[in-house]
Formats: structure tokens, C-alpha cells, sequence
């Protein structure tokens, strides 16, 4: 497996992350492709995006990320479905946590009411991650759709106070800004 990091909306493999997208997440959490890839444009701006691929070179999802100082917010992870369920996301996390190591990686996840959502929980608990009970919720990404409940989850450490007074202005002021 490579991860590569993708720097350019005209990347030749963004029409299959975005399929890649489009199938792993409910529309409700799905910000416009179109917005997240034009960030990709703007210098110094904090998102990232890191492809990840086959040894062969094949395409098979993505690591969607933002960098705040000390703080990574984990935004989307995906794959395509015939790669998920065999450990590339335990090995994407793996590897995104030793390049890393000195900051704290927080992420959205939704509560832990559904077959499905449990299934996540498990798999962010025995990565490590710290499934919080400090709710956020994510106000509609576009016309039309619905607020998303979350729980916060963070990464190697619990959140003090002050990091979660932190991350809440990241996700309200950056963000989330004017949604």
C-alpha cells in the first residue's frame, strides 16, 4: 500500500475519489466535492488530502485531513468497496499516527446507536482513539440536508478542557463557519 499526497484538483484519480466518496457517506455528511477540491488551490489553506493506493499504483480511497497547529482534524477516510474490510484503514491511521506523532488528531463520529456505528466505535477504540462523550453537531453542509450528531474522538490522548475548547472553535469558526 502507498499514500501519496494529492495537491492538485486536476489529479487524474479525483473523478474516482470522488465516486470513492460518494458511496461511503450518507449525503447528510457530505460536504460539496467540488469545495473540499478547490481548497486544494488556496496556498497555505489547512485542508490536505492523501490518496491511497496499491503497490501496482492502483487507486483504491483517501485520507481527507486538516491541520490546525498542534491539532489534525480527521475528516473522511474511504475506500472503495472491494478494499473495505481489509485493514487498509488500520494501515492508513497507523501510518497518518507515526507521521504525527506530536500532535492530537480529533475527528467527528456518530453516536454509537446502530449495528454500523458500533462497528466504527471498535474500530477507532482499538486504534487507540478515544471515543469522547463531548457531543457537536454538525449543522447542514448544503440546502437541503440535516444536521448530523457527533461524538468527538480524539487521538493518542484524552481531550483536557482546554483542547476541547479549542477543537470546538476549530469546528465552529473554521469549520462550520456560516453554515
Amino acid at each position: 500500500m502507498k499514500i501519496v499526497a494529492i495537491t492538485d484538483p486536476g489529479h487524474p484519480d479525483m473523478p474516482f475519489f470522488k465516486a470513492v466518496y460518494e458511496d461511503a457517506f450518507p449525503m447528510d455528511e457530505q460536504c460539496p466535492w467540488e469545495r473540499m477540491a478547490g481548497f486544494l488551490l488556496l496556498p497555505d489553506h489547512h485542508f490536505r488530502l492523501q490518496g491511497v493506493y496499491l503497490d501496482d499504483g492502483t487507486p483504491i480511497g483517501f485520507n481527507a485531513y486538516s491541520e490546525f497547529g498542534r491539532y489534525l482534524y480527521g475528516i473522511y477516510l474511504a475506500f472503495d468497496r472491494a478494499h473495505r474490510g481489509a485493514g487498509y484503514g488500520r494501515g492508513v491511521l497507523q501510518a497518518f499516527h507515526a507521521q504525527h506523532v506530536a500532535l492530537l488528531i480529533f475527528g467527528e463520529i456518530e453516536h454509537p446507536d446502530t449495528p454500523k456505528a458500533r462497528q466504527r466505535c471498535t474500530f477507532y477504540r482499538n486504534l487507540g482513539y478515544h471515543i469522547t462523550d463531548i457531543g457537536f453537531v454538525q449543522p447542514p453542509l448544503r440546502p437541503g440536508l440535516h444536521p448530523v450528531p457527533y461524538l468527538i474522538i480524539s487521538y493518542p490522548d484524552p481531550l483536557s478542557p482546554d483542547d476541547t475548547e479549542a477543537i470546538r472553535n476549530i469546528l465552529t469558526t473554521v469549520i462550520y463557519r456560516g453554515r
